[in-house]
Parts: C-alpha cells; sequence; structure tokens
C-alpha cells in the first residue's frame, strides 16, 4: 500500500498532537484513594488498591504508567484513557480480576505492597516523571476501628493533592470504601 506525501504528514501531526494531548502534568492525576489495610473485610474484596483521579481539564492515557512505593515500583500500566473528572483503580493483577466487578480496575504487575502503617506512594509517568506522591500515614484515621483495616482513606478535596493529613480521612461509605464514587467537593 502506498501512502502519498501528505496523508504521511496528517498521520505524523496525527501523532505528534495525540502525544501531547495525552501528556500529563504534576497533579493533573491523583492517588484520590487508597486501600493499604483490606483485612478485615468491611465489604470490599480482600486487596490492596489504590485509586486515580484525573483533576486535569484533558484525558490522559495512561499506558507505561507506573505506581512505586518505598521499595520498589510495579510493572506499567495498560493503555487507558482516564477521561477528566474521572477515577479508576490500579492494583495488582490478581486483585484487578476481582475488583474490576466493582469499578473500572487496571491490573499491573509486581504490585508494590502497600504498608498498614503508612508508605510513600509516588505515581509515575510513561517517562519515569512523578506526577503525584504522598506519604500517608495509619494516623490519618480518626476512627479507631477503622485503623484496623477493611477501610480506605479518601482525598476530600482533589484541589490540595499535597495537603497531607488535613485532605484525608477514612471512608464513610458502607462496605470500607468508595471506589471510583466520587465525593468531591
Amino acid at each position: 500500500m502506498h501512502v502519498d506525501l501528505f496523508h504521511e504528514k496528517i498521520i505524523v501531526l496525527f501523532l505528534f498532537i495525540q502525544t501531547i494531548a495525552t501528556s500529563a502534568q504534576r497533579y493533573s492525576v491523583v492517588v484520590s484513594e487508597i486501600m493499604a489495610d483490606p483485612v478485615p473485610s468491611a465489604g470490599l474484596p480482600e486487596y490492596e488498591w489504590i485509586e486515580l483521579y484525573n483533576r486535569g481539564s484533558s484525558w490522559v492515557n495512561l499506558a507505561g504508567w507506573r505506581i512505586g512505593d518505598a521499595s520498589g515500583q510495579s510493572g506499567p500500566m495498560p493503555a487507558y484513557e482516564l477521561q477528566p473528572g474521572s477515577a479508576v483503580l490500579v492494583a495488582g493483577s490478581t486483585a484487578a480480576s476481582h475488583l474490576s466487578a466493582l469499578a473500572n480496575c487496571l491490573p499491573v504487575t509486581s504490585w508494590p505492597s502497600l504498608d498498614n502503617n503508612g508508605d510513600l506512594i509516588v505515581l509515575y509517568d510513561n517517562s519515569g516523571e512523578v506526577i503525584h506522591a504522598l506519604q500517608y500515614e495509619n494516623a490519618w484515621f480518626s476512627n479507631p476501628a477503622k485503623k484496623e483495616g477493611g477501610w480506605t482513606l479518601e482525598m476530600q478535596h482533589e484541589a490540595y493533592p499535597c495537603l497531607g493529613r488535613e485532605n484525608w480521612k477514612e471512608s464513610n461509605v458502607n462496605g470500607g470504601g468508595s471506589p471510583e464514587r466520587l465525593l468531591r467537593i
């Protein structure tokens, strides 16, 4: 099949525009919910996961993005177009197969085990740039019973992704968390 020079330029221009449209800036996508200690379950499957929220104005292709913690990084995320104002879960491959019944969930290999009492979570784009990072703590739970496991920590205001403890609290949703249920104020 022969492609003339005009069509070749159009294809190159399209690929360039697609690359620009899918690149993310720091804090355009944030970690908005954390299930670090799923046992004992309050209703959700007993697997660790995080939720990513696109707070930007453009869609973002998550292909090749990774999750890291103090001990290492996950394998790359599959291609997924995260629309503005939407969320998706990310979990290890086995966990993702169980969580997909509840919400969109991207599987990754080599899931970095999240520490129950606190850990550093880092979101890397496909070029290795840090898009969001946070150091959560078990002390962010105000309810002692929920601190024992089965409940998520949820970001309260995505406009302040670096605020820390003041911007996070345990889920108040029956079942232990609100995967993909956006509680934005």
